[in-house]
């Protein structure tokens, strides 16, 4: 069995791959939608982490660090 992650940027997509799925005999396990936020490209993220002052702003780099990340719900566990 594989899993495969999509990002799809137009509805019509989605239901093309619905249609899809059914055909090969597949299952949809999850379809979410994606906020606006997470779907801007690292130069978007890039500009805002200077606008916002930048590596000069971070006093301590690991505590920055644990406070930016956070675990990715995984589909198969």
């Amino acid at each position: 069995m594989k899993l495969v992650t999509l990002e799809l940027k137009h509805d019509e997509d989605v239901e093309l791959l619905v249609a899809f799925t059914k055909r090969i005999d597949g299952e949809i396990l999850n379809i979410k939608e994606a906020s606006a936020e997470t779907s801007q490209g690292p130069v978007y993220w890039l500009d805002e982490f200077a606008r916002k002052g930048g590596v000069s702003t971070i006093n301590d780099p690991s505590e920055w660090q644990r406070g930016q990340r956070s675990d990715k719900k995984l589909v198969n566990r």
